[in-house]
């Protein structure tokens, strides 16, 4: 990564100044970041804390898209507001973190409640392969013997 800080020419340090020719805003800039993402991570905490709170009560629909989608939604526009409000894009990896322990705390074990399809044994799947190759040949002779009667009519 480069540093931010460069040696003047008297040897003391200083930011390098941006194209307005202003380090001092730089610097601001720096200063205040630390502060937004801290401040940041509390709004994250209470976001979480919040939609905790919605979830609980729902222990055994969690499961039941219609029973959390109201405060799974809550949760991502309080994490993309207060990212917006704090000047970080949306997804980051603060969001990124609480939605994953979202997943990882009430959506684990949701793939298990439905059935998972499977092939069929062999040879069921046989059956069902060979049935129509068979059925081809004798539709294609019904539809010959057919046309051939039909000529022999007219």
């Amino acid at each position: 990564m480069v540093s931010l800080r460069t040696e003047s020419s008297a040897g003391r340090p200083r930011l390098p100044a941006t194209r307005a020719g202003r380090p001092a805003a730089l610097r601001l800039l720096l200063l205040l970041g630390g502060k937004m993402v801290q401040k940041y991570e509390t709004y994250v905490q209470n976001c979480w804390l919040e939609y905790k709170k919605l979830m609980d009560p729902l222990e055994k629909d969690w499961c039941d898209w219609a029973m959390i989608r109201s405060p799974y939604s809550l949760l991502r526009y309080c994490l993309e507001h207060y990212a917006e409000e704090s000047g970080l894009g949306f997804p980051n990896p603060w969001a990124e973190r609480a939605i994953f322990k979202t997943h990882q705390m009430h959506f684990a074990n949701c793939s298990l409640l439905k059935p998972t399809f499977c092939d069929p044994p062999e040879d069921v799947l046989l059956a069902m392969i060979i049935a129509p190759i068979c059925l081809i040949p004798f539709l294609v002779t019904l539809v010959v013997w057919q046309s051939k009667d039909n000529e022999a009519q007219a």
